[in-house]
């Protein structure tokens, strides 16, 4: 720019050929002042200048304040020029009054702007500057406007505008990250809010710029840093603010990642008029840092009302099925009583009538009885006779049959049996079953036990040894358990 400007020193009568010629060399104050009237001539009025403010920061609490409008590449990244501006004291004052008549504009780092103001050349110092006289606010908002405009039909068309809002929102949301400036109101008024509540929230805090040229960028670190935690929902949150304070949070970047967030992620920004990108692409969007935590804390309120709906719904069902149960019960028990007396009555009528019919059949019964008596003795006296003779018969050819050699036979057989008979018993004797370690246990009663079901604690038993006795009290009784 100033080789640009030098250029019109040929039309200038100060400086004509004949002077040059003369004097070839310049001094530093001479060349000062050419380029200063130079300048003049080329920009006699004030001109209007757009580009992004850049270091506003670190003079803001001067009297002067001095920064740097820089005109960016086409992607954003590049400065392709820089112009140092000054906005002294004596013009801040119609700057302030446009400013203050504008809502939602305040002149700020890494805001694009339209500034009026006079092209400066101070001699003493040879410094080119640009001296701010005014600002044109509505051009600042309607680029913000249309930045936030393209991001959002951006998000649409890729299908990630409310990707967060489809994040299913926990019904108690315990664990909640707060990203927001530590220390601040924004800060305070949360972390109050939900301590109000008295329910217990645990907040796991990533302490961010929500300002400023680093707003953006540790925005996003913090996101990154919570991300790795188990939260069930992250809000960013800070105080009330002009559009152009809170520029950050219409950056691309911090939409993207709160559109990719797992989890909901809420937002409390002050916003004076309009709502950023980041409120587009939250979850949900709240007005204040107090009305987000209130939020939280009303629905942490609702989940335990419901809780506490549910449970007296479950006492009141109880208690109905308990009142039927009990009713039922009853009227089994009436029906049961009544059975069970008509059965008694029953069962006594039959008995009588069994009694009445026993005592007409008996003398009957026993005239028949006895008549058979009589009948059968007959027989047996009669059949006792033929039995007599046919045995005194049998025995007549018997003791012809018996012969001496016979009987010896017959004897041998009889005494072989019988010592086959006592080595049985003598083999069967318990004494020989208890010399070889067995023993026999008699109960109270003197019975043999064979199962320990026959006792019961407390019981004196008898136990036979081989040689000598045993008694003993039942202290424990293990019974044997039916299989299935």
């Amino acid at each position: 720019m100033l080789v640009e400007n030098l250029a019109f020193m040929n039309d200038l009568p100060l400086f004509a050929a004949s002077s040059m010629e003369e004097d070839a060399t310049w001094s530093v104050t001479r060349l000062n002042e050419a380029i200063s009237h130079a300048l003049s001539e080329r920009f006699p009025q004030e001109i209007w200048v757009r580009g992004e403010i850049q270091g506003l920061a670190r003079t803001r609490m001067r009297k002067h304040w001095y920064f740097e409008l820089v005109e960016k590449d086409e992607y954003g990244d590049g400065v392709k020029g820089k112009l140092s501006v000054a906005l002294l004291a004596w013009n801040r004052g119609p700057v302030d009054r446009t400013i203050t008549s504008s809502p939602g504009f305040r002149l700020d780092d890494d805001i694009e702007v339209r500034i009026k103001g006079r092209v400066d050349f101070y001699p003493p110092f040879g410094k080119l500057q640009f001296v701010m006289t005014g600002v044109d606010p509505a051009f600042t908002l309607g680029q913000l406007a249309l930045r936030r405009e393209r991001i959002l039909r951006a998000l649409k068309a890729e299908g990630l505008l409310r990707a967060n809002a489809e994040r299913p929102m926990p019904l108690v949301p315990a664990r909640i990250g707060l990203i927001t400036s530590v220390g601040s109101a924004a800060y305070n008024d949360f972390i109050n809010e939900l301590e109000q509540g008295g329910f217990g929230h645990r907040v796991v805090v990533a302490d961010a710029r929500v300002q400023g040229a680093e707003a953006e960028r540790t925005l996003l670190a913090a996101l990154g840093t919570l991300k790795a935690c188990e939260l069930d929902l992250i809000a960013i949150v800070r105080g009330g603010g002009s559009q152009s304070d809170l520029a950050a949070f219409d950056s691309e970047a911090l939409a993207r990642a709160i559109c990719k967030m797992p989890i909901p992620v809420l937002t409390g920004i002050g916003h004076e008029i309009d709502t950023s990108v980041a409120d587009h692409v939250a979850h949900t969007a709240y007005k204040t840092p107090t009305a987000c935590a209130a939020a939280l804390v009303v629905s942490t309120a609702n989940f335990l009302s419901l809780l506490q709906e549910r449970a007296e719904e479950i006492a009141s069902l109880a208690e109905r099925q308990t009142a039927n149960e009990r009713h039922r019960l009853i009227m089994a028990a009436q029906l049961a009583s009544s059975r069970a007396k008509a059965r008694i009555v029953s069962a006594q009528r039959d008995l009588a009538e069994a009694e009445r019919s026993l005592l007409r059949e008996t003398p009957r019964s026993l005239a028949r009885a006895e008549a058979r008596r009589e009948r059968i003795a007959g027989e047996l006296r009669g059949a006792g006779r033929l039995v007599l003779h046919r045995a005194d018969q049998s025995l007549k050819t018997a003791l012809r049959k018996l012969t001496l050699p016979r009987m010896r036979v017959l004897l041998n057989r009889r005494a072989e049996k019988l010592s086959a008979q006592e080595t049985r018993v003598r083999l069967l004797d318990p004494r020989r079953v208890l010399a070889r370690g067995y023993s026999i246990s008699r109960g109270p009663t003197g019975a043999v036990v064979r199962s320990a079901a026959e006792l019961k604690l407390g019981d004196m038993m008898t136990t036979q040894l081989s040689r000598g006795s045993v008694k003993s009290e039942v202290k424990v009784c293990r019974k044997e358990k039916k299989s299935p």
